[in-house]
């Protein structure tokens, strides 16, 4: 403005000589200089083996099967692309990052970052430069941004929490952002609710970050945002912020022949082919896999019912063949009480048998003592039509109840041995309590009779009161 502001004033002053005309040139120089556009990266040409040469010493190249040649930083998995370095708003290109790292002159300028979940972080390189290769998202509260991955990959970035970078909006623009990244555990949230902004877009003849000016950062950070100007410098450096300028090495890229290009673009449109028939393969490999699962789903659902059906079955068996163990029981305890009925019915009988002849049988008292011979009652039978004798002539005159006591039988002297006791049987309990109710009963009825007394006793002879057929008959017994 001060060229310009002295361009005018020489023209509306007349000219004074030589040293008038001299100035006025000058003038006019310095003006045009300032009124000029932005220009294109300086013409400076390096070779892409450039990149491996000097990279080498702060990581890897490994050979890839999709990309190539690709390089791994030194820790690449706790390191993360535009996370070491700050913002600088330039009037040529927008928003520039100015790294901090040797090496982030052609990484964080030149082609594209990528994530993979075993080996961390890797570069791809590429052939044209860029104030920052990144995708932005921001609002009043938070900015964040990530590494842009080459075509072809733009899905996986946009919602993966590892590939993003937010910071405060008020300390965007911080000597270095890496003393103020939010941590990752509210990246979840903040991709959620931070809404995308932009991404580096193709100008007329470079790339430019515009996706929001330095006057909106400069109101949610409450201070100013500076401008500065970009100045090419001629050897490979890190960017570096000198005044009010910004000092980037940025040289033209070209391959081992005019067929780099080409197979760059040809490599890209192959990577997009294969991700395509790797996406339709893996969807048909989903539908493959849900198909089984469901499946085996129903084969689960046929093992337990037929499991429940057996386990059903088997209960109803067991219950079958606890009833009938019960059923069995029962019948041979009801058979048994009717066996034992039957027992008890058969021998009622038999003693009500036994009970009517011990009635009828006449009651003896038999001789107490061993030296005593147990006799039976004899019956004594008369002829038909024989006279009775004095004493039975004399006993019928009294009499029944003045009869004589028995006689006391003679006792031969095979008699007088002891003889050896028989074993007599004991009748059953019903049978012996109903005699004993008849022995006592005809006790009751009998008038007592004179015990009678042995031959030693002095008492009248078993055969007084007889004749001479009498006391022969009483020998003969």
């Amino acid at each position: 403005m001060k060229a310009l502001r002295s361009l005018l004033t020489a023209r509306l002053q007349p000219p004074t000589g030589m040293k008038a005309l001299r100035s006025l040139l000058t003038a006019s120089l310095l003006a045009a200089a300032s009124l000029a556009p932005a220009s294109a990266p300086a013409q400076i040409t390096i070779d892409i083996d450039v990149f491996r040469e000097r990279l080498s010493p702060y990581g890897r190249w490994v050979d890839d099967d999709r990309f190539g040649e690709v390089w791994f930083p030194r820790n690449a998995h706790e390191w993360r692309p535009y996370s070491n370095g700050r913002w600088v708003f330039t009037d040529e290109y927008g928003w520039l990052w100015v790294e901090e790292d040797e090496w982030g002159w052609a990484t964080e300028h030149y082609g594209h970052w990528l994530w993979d979940d075993d080996r961390g972080w890797f570069w791809i390189p590429g052939f044209e430069w860029a104030p920052a290769w990144v995708r932005w998202r921001g609002d009043d509260r938070y900015i964040g941004w990530s590494p842009l991955p080459p075509p072809g990959f733009e899905r996986l970035h946009a919602h993966d929490r590892r590939r993003w970078v937010f910071v405060d909006s008020r300390r965007f623009v911080e000597p270095n952002v890496r003393t103020v990244i939010i941590g990752r555990d509210r990246y979840d949230d903040l991709l959620r609710r931070v809404p995308l902004r932009g991404e580096v877009k193709r100008a007329e003849r470079f790339w430019e970050n515009r996706a929001f000016d330095d006057a909106w950062v400069a109101r949610v950070a409450g201070r100013p945002v500076p401008r500065l100007r970009v100045r090419d410098v001629e050897r490979a450096q890190r960017a570096r912020v000198q005044g009010d300028a910004v000092a980037v090495f940025r040289p033209e890229v070209r391959g081992r022949d005019d067929r780099a290009r080409a197979g760059e673009r040809g490599q890209v449109e192959r990577e997009r082919d294969r991700r395509r028939g790797e996406a339709q393969r893996h969807e048909a490999r989903e539908r493959r896999d849900a198909a089984a699962a469901a499946e085996r789903a129903r084969e689960v659902e046929r093992e337990q019912a037929a499991r429940a059906k057996r386990e059903s079955d088997l209960r109803a068996q067991q219950e079958q063949a606890r009833r009938a163990e019960r059923e069995r029981a029962a019948r041979a305890q009801r058979e048994s009480a009717a066996k034992q009925e039957r027992a008890r019915r058969a021998e009622r009988p038999q003693a009500q048998r036994q009970e009517p002849e011990r009635a009828e049988r006449p009651q003896v008292r038999r001789p107490q003592g061993p030296g005593r011979a147990k006799t039976q009652p004899s019956v004594r039978t008369r002829p038909q039509g024989a006279e009775r004798g004095p004493a039975e002539r004399a006993q019928r005159d009294r009499g029944p109840r003045e009869q004589a006591p028995p006689a006391a039988r003679s006792r031969s002297p095979q008699a007088e041995r002891p003889q050896p006791q028989r074993a007599e049987r004991e009748p059953p309990p019903r049978a012996a309590a109903a005699r004993a109710a008849q022995g006592s009963e005809g006790n009751a009825r009998t008038p007592s009779r004179p015990q009678a007394r042995g031959r030693t006793g002095g008492g009248p002879s078993p055969d007084a009161g007889r004749g001479p057929e009498g006391r022969g008959q009483g020998r003969a017994r």
